[in-house]
């Protein structure tokens, strides 16, 4: 049973701003931001006051916002303690049965509404503990140390600066992760989000300005330009403005590289597309809610390039200073550069008096949610309220968030529009997570729009594929293939790579050259074992080779994360390196013990040797360090492959009790029980699983079979009806229906 990642991406942050290794800024270089001040004072004075320039910073009396003066926390069973020595700054570190910890803190992290402090740990990793200091004003509930919520410990690898933050957070970062040792060497360009990290490398500016700026050299010496603002007009009769041409992408693939979730596949270059240096993660749950609202930290480009703004070619810099990071103007002026205000910014629009906060276009429209306690941040996918959705799914209503003391009637009358192109496609989606397949041909029709926004498109494709697999989806992915759109194909590939290698080889195989870095390394882990299975030969065979290579050191720059390691590992186990494979899961291991996939397909590896005592092993191992539903179902697999009924019982309904909406659970909770000879309380565990995730197709079939099978025909015939009405054109459920009337006498209706 190889566990298999999704989009193999690595999810790198969990926490914007946090976790940071030892390190050392490299040797001092030419382009410092001061040099840029001789000529862009304006611009560097802005950037001098915003939080770029204290993303991080050494630790000093000017940087320290936190009161280091004796104060205790305690948090999640730790009791820290902050205290100033010698102008240097410690946080002590009480956990139970062990040594008192001195930590200390070298490097602030941000600045506003918190800040936090990196200390330093072995292996050149520095850590950022899991507390803040609020450094909001006492007004506002600040001045004060408080804990952040988090089920992991507090030197877990996502905490580390190295690992999760480091790249966003300074400039010119070079990792230096060392497997072999499993120690870090990072240096940094400059320590805080310089002007290069923006603007790319400016040695050909420098030589420009030497050259006393000749006309010839286009950007002025930098490879490429960020300005992509456009030009925008009202044509006549129209409410919201249009932009007379399209942006290259170059801002956002700037400003992505780390507003947004995703695996950094490449270095960004200035005149890149975000494709070509990150694989970015799809709005889809558990992440975002079905509608595309935010639920997990996404920060704000995967909201962003679903919303009819992206679509329209709004770049980042219409309404952000890129320099200070403020709004360019404050309140609904920022909309109306766009949007009418005599038509939009009027009570009969909106529903609120004039000036009131309900009448302000974010707040309906980009609503907020607080992560890290303190820190409220707007959704970019820029929505319109339903509350008839929020009643139907149990998406977040925005209304509510200002009319708490409001009940479902009152809000479901102050609705003031909705958006048919998201509502529709969430409710189709919820029902498919009940098992209603008649969802799936309008969710197909959704996708197969040539009007339609393609991210949100490919967002709903892989959604409907995670869901079930289904023989329309393989062709639906083939033709999205041919729309040349990097999202859309990655999400194509991920449901092509289900099919036989013979059968996806030669629809992928045209597509390996592709332009876009994250389409060719998707669609070369689809075809990699092509090369250890003899199906190709001559250039077509030397091409994947190469891209091969490109695909592994794309995973290499990862390496110190578990996830990248899993990525090597099957990457490994499809070229037939068996070894090598085990190495990689190991090493996934060596950096956490606990990640549960790794460590199943560690177990795998020796199921396929012949070894199940073994794999066993491991599995049991694992569990001790990781009470995990994966690895309870994993074990209960290994525990039946042995004839161990009873103990593979128990793991499967361990597994079930941890994760109750896990429909494969259920389902092979159900068979081994009644294999087990209990058929009666197989049928009552999928009635409990229907109950609790919905009509899943796959379990009220089981469930009909088991009732006709075990109980009488008038028994059986409810469950047997609802089947039918799930799936009404199954020829199977049909007869079963036609046969059980038959028996009790009835016509078929």
């Amino acid at each position: 049973m190889l566990y298999r990642m999704a989009a193999w991406a690595v999810f790198i942050s969990l926490y914007c701003c946090i976790a940071w290794a030892e390190t050392s800024p490299a040797p001092a270089v030419a382009n410092q931001p001061e040099s840029c001040a001789a000529c862009h004072q304006s611009e560097f004075k802005q950037w001098q006051a915003s939080q770029h320039a204290a993303a991080m910073q050494v630790a000093s009396e000017q940087t320290v916002l936190g009161a280091f003066d004796g104060q205790s926390l305690e948090h999640q069973g730790l009791r820290y303690r902050f205290l100033k020595d010698g102008g240097r700054f410690w946080i002590t570190l009480n956990e139970p049965e062990q040594a008192l910890r001195r930590l200390e803190a070298r490097y602030t992290f941000g600045v506003y509404p918190l800040q936090q402090y990196l200390v330093a740990m072995s292996g050149g990793r520095m850590q950022a503990l899991p507390i803040a200091w609020d450094s909001r004003s006492k007004a506002e509930g600040g001045q004060r140390w408080y804990g952040l919520d988090s089920d992991l410990g507090w030197d877990h690898y996502a905490f580390t600066w190295n690992t999760s933050c480091a790249e966003c957070h300074s400039t010119g970062l070079e990792k230096g992760y060392s497997p072999e040792q499993n120690r870090f060497d990072t240096h940094w360009q400059f320590i805080n989000v310089s002007c290069q990290a923006c603007h790319g490398d400016a040695s050909g500016h420098g030589q420009w300005l030497k050259g006393k700026q000749p006309s010839s050299i286009a950007h002025g010496g930098f490879s490429a330009t960020l300005a992509e603002r456009g030009t925008w007009h009202f044509s006549e009769g129209a409410t919201i403005a249009q932009r007379r041409d399209r942006p290259f992408g170059r801002q956002l693939s700037a400003c992505g590289q780390c507003h947004s979730l995703g695996t950094r596949i490449d270095n960004w270059q200035l005149d890149s597309q975000l494709a070509d240096h990150l694989s970015l993660m799809l709005p889809n749950t558990p992440l975002y809610h079905l509608d595309g609202q935010i639920d997990a930290e996404v920060f704000v480009v995967g909201s962003f390039m679903q919303s009819k703004m992206h679509d329209a070619g709004v770049v980042c810099s219409d309404c952000h200073n890129p320099h200070s990071l403020a709004l360019k103007v404050e309140g609904n002026a920022l909309c109306a550069q766009c949007h009418l205000p005599s038509n939009y910014n009027q009570r009969q629009h909106h529903g609120h008096a004039e000036n009131s906060s309900g009448a302000q276009c974010v707040n309906c429209h980009m609503p907020s949610k607080l992560y890290m306690g303190v820190d409220a941040r707007r959704d970019h996918r820029f929505g319109i309220p339903s509350h008839a959705l929020s009643e139907a799914i149990s998406v977040p209503n925005v209304c509510s968030q200002c009319h708490e003391d409001k009940g479902a009637d009152w809000l479901r009358a102050q609705t003031l529009g909705s958006n048919p192109d998201v509502n529709d496609v969430a409710m189709w989606l919820s029902e498919l997570d009940r098992g209603a397949l008649a969802s799936l041909p309008k969710l197909l029709e959704y996708v197969t729009d040539p009007q339609g926004l393609t991210f949100r498109q490919a967002s709903v494709m892989a959604g409907v594929g995670a869901r079930i697999d289904d023989p329309a989806l393989s062709e639906l992915a083939r033709q999205q293939m041919q729309r040349g759109d990097p999202a859309l194909q990655g999400a194509a590939v991920e449901i092509l790579e289900r099919l036989p290698l013979e059968e996806r080889l030669p629809i992928l195989l045209p597509y390996l050259d592709s332009q876009s870095k994250s389409v060719r390394i998707a669609v070369t882990r689809a075809l990699a074992e092509a090369l250890s299975s003899g199906s190709l030969k001559g250039e077509p065979r030397k091409r994947l080779s190469l891209y091969v290579d490109e695909y592994r050191q794309s995973l290499l720059r990862n390496a110190d994360h578990p996830a990248s390691q899993m990525a090597l590992g099957n990457l490994s186990l499809s070229l037939g390196k068996i070894e090598l494979a085990e190495q990689a899961y190991r090493q996934a291991l060596r950096i956490d013990a606990t990640y549960a996939p790794a460590s199943i397909n560690l177990a795998d590896l020796h199921r396929q040797r012949g070894d199940e005592g073994q794999a066993q092993t491991v599995l049991l191992s694992a569990r001790t360090l990781n009470d995990d539903a994966a690895i309870s179902y994993a074990l209960s697999m290994s525990y039946f492959r042995q004839r161990k009924l009873d103990d593979g019982l128990k793991a499967i309904i361990h597994a079930v009790e941890l994760a109750p909406m896990n429909s494969n659970y259920a389902y092979a909770q159900a068979v081994a029980l009644e294999q087990s000879g209990q058929p009666q309380a197989a049928i009552a565990a999928l009635e409990h699983a229907l109950q609790r995730q919905g009509s899943r197709r796959e379990l009220l079939e089981l469930l009909s079979l088991y009732a006709v099978n075990y109980q009488s025909p008038r028994q059986a015939l409810p469950y047997v009806l609802r089947w039918r009405k799930l799936v009404p054109n199954n020829p199977r459920a049909a007869a079963i229906e036609q046969r059980l009337r038959w028996q009790l006498g009835q016509t078929a209706q």
